[in-house]
């Protein structure tokens, strides 16, 4: 028979090896010698029993009566210690059980010492903070942590708060640092994957010397972000105080307007804080300067007139605002990665493409985009830029060909003649060979292709990405388009204004081609690819609201209706813009 120090000394070397790993019983013997057999207490290996108990004697008790005496050895270890109720809690879950045997069962937020209290205190501070990142509001439940951490009086309620307190960071950070909602859940056209993180990340960083500036990590580190969630506190108190009264009249206003409809118009300016308090009654002067501002910082041309668009901006409530920069906040964390010390960031609701060195635009053009019909909008993603084609082949989509040429096909075969047509098998086709007449849709066989040239769909030069989505940056005839403020008119592709600039810039910076070898090759008015030295990263976004480095807070409409889409999903989550 062992003494009592070799059985304890015996029973916690075993109970570190065996706790975790699936096989740990949990249970009780009561003090008093009674066996609780409701909760059985015993760890069994071959030629070993583990016995549990609140004290040595009844478990040598209970050992015995296992038939232990038969064993190598009958084992104490106290269960008066909250290390082994931490066990317990932590024993579903695999990455708190993981991350708790490292650290010998040992709490990281409840007890005594100097870290677990800053370390507590670090977390429920970020907690009454959340909501200025426009996560849900976390006041009632920092509250009842404090609560379960006050109320627990024995070892056992203190193990329930220490794991409960780590699901709740953890929950939270991964909220903080990536997002509250999955983004492909919402909308088909968002094709973005957050970036994961670690819980052992998470728990190993909070359980540094410094939490509070580990927990200061985990959001978007970028300026823009900052200056969203600033964009958000001025909102709420907008908001809070009543917002920006009465819209204005629905009517058109021209420079020069008097009448009941500009004093609506002055009245609801002063009160967004775009002019001072004024008692002109004619559309002019302060009014008009300040509608073109607007009108900038919407995307709009500023001419200073208030049509359908104008009006509509106006009227927008500070609510709605709000409910576009939650939004945006909760892309920036969808986005909380490295995304290249040089890239390509277009902004589809912008339309705009912008080459970002180091975080400053080097590169800027205006863009077309999808059109707004569901099966023609531009998706969201992210890709890496490996060449660009010279002179570029454009191979018709299917959907195009069926939905669109075929259609002319079967009144002319002679139509859409700057299209080559091939079947798969046999190459090209004779078109008054062919009645076009005896293909639907869903039976028609051939494939099409523009050859290269000044009128190709994608102009002289496209720049590849390759991604599931067939998307790229291309050139286009349709220069006309660039002028309008609305440009979402492609089938999916994004067409660049200032295509050959863009060449020329991967030509300094990327691709081991002299701008005389491009020139050459564009000449040639043969299909030529040029490598990329190193690839480019490409992101394809949706930001209708943003702040400018200015202190300018910049909005777009929600072209696709995606916003709209996130934001009932985040009022689900538990963020409203009130």
């Amino acid at each position: 028979m062992f003494n009592v120090s070799d059985i304890y000394a015996h029973a916690k070397k075993s109970f570190r090896q065996l706790a975790g790993s699936g096989e740990v019983l949990l249970c009780g013997v009561k003090a008093n010698g009674a066996l609780q057999m409701g909760n059985k207490l015993m760890v069994t290996r071959p030629k070993l029993t583990v016995v549990f108990g609140f004290s040595y004697l009844p478990a040598l008790v209970f050992a015995a009566f296992l038939g232990a005496a038969n064993l190598s050895a009958a084992a104490f270890v106290d269960l008066s210690s909250v290390g082994v109720f931490i066990a317990r809690e932590a024993f579903s879950s695999t990455e708190l059980a993981d991350f708790y045997k490292k650290r010998a069962y040992n709490p990281i937020w409840v007890g005594s010492t100097r870290e677990q209290r800053k370390r507590l205190t670090a977390f429920l501070d970020a907690l009454d903070t959340a909501i200025d990142h426009g996560l849900p509001d976390q006041e009632r439940h920092a509250g009842e942590i404090r609560t379960l951490f006050l109320t627990a009086d024995t070892n056992s309620k203190l193990a329930k708060a220490e794991i409960a307190i780590s699901q709740a960071y953890l929950k939270y950070a991964r909220e903080l640092h990536t997002g509250l909602i999955d983004p492909v859940s919402v909308s088909r056209g968002i094709a973005r994957k957050r970036n994961s993180i670690e819980s052992a990340v998470l728990l190993d960083g909070i359980s540094s010397n410094d939490p509070a500036a580990f927990l200061a990590t985990l959001p978007p580190s970028s300026m823009e972000y900052r200056r969203l969630r600033k964009e958000l506190r001025r909102l709420r108190e907008i908001v809070a105080s009543g917002g920006w009264g009465n819209p204005i009249s629905e009517t058109a206003i021209k420079p020069g307007d008097r009448g009941p409809k500009i004093v609506l118009l002055r009245n609801r300016l002063i009160r967004m804080g775009l002019i001072p308090q004024i008692a002109n009654s004619e559309y002019n002067g302060l009014m008009l300067g300040a509608v073109q501002g607007l009108q900038a910082r919407h995307g709009m041309i500023p001419d200073g007139v208030v049509g359908a668009r104008t009006i509509r901006a106006i009227n927008t409530t500070a609510e709605e605002r709000m409910a576009q920069i939650l939004v945006a906040l909760e892309r920036a964390r969808w986005l909380n990665h490295p995304l290249g010390e040089l890239h390509v960031l277009v902004n589809l609701t912008d339309f705009k493409a912008n080459v970002i060195d180091n975080g400053r635009p080097v590169f800027t053009t205006k863009v077309v985009v999808g059109r707004t019909r569901p099966s023609l909008n531009t998706p969201e993603f992210s890709e890496m830029m490996t060449h660009l084609v010279v002179n570029p082949y454009w191979w018709v989509p299917e959907s195009i060909a069926v939905g669109e040429v075929l259609p002319e096909l079967w009144k002319d075969p002679l139509s859409e003649s700057q299209l080559e047509i091939f079947h798969p098998e046999t190459g090209p086709i004779d078109r008054m060979a062919v009645d076009f007449t005896k293909y639907s849709k869903q039976s028609f066989p051939f494939k099409m292709r523009q050859p290269p040239g000044p009128d190709n769909a994608l102009g002289l030069v496209k720049f590849m990405f390759p991604n599931k989505h067939d998307v790229y940056l291309h050139d286009t005839p349709e220069k006309q388009l660039f002028d309008k403020d609305l440009r979402a008119f492609s089938h999916g592709c994004v067409r660049l204004e200032r295509a050959f600039d863009f060449a020329h810039f991967l030509l300094a910076t990327r691709v081991s081609v002299s701008e005389a070898e491009f020139k050459v090759s564009l000449a040639s008015g043969e299909e030529t690819k040029m490598y990329l030295d190193k690839p480019l990263p490409v992101h394809i976004t949706y930001q209708t609201a943003w702040v400018g480095a200015d202190g300018v807070t910049n909005f777009r409409d929600d072209i696709y209706g995606r916003d709209s889409a996130i934001y009932e999903a985040l009022q689900k989550a538990g963020i409203s813009a009130t």
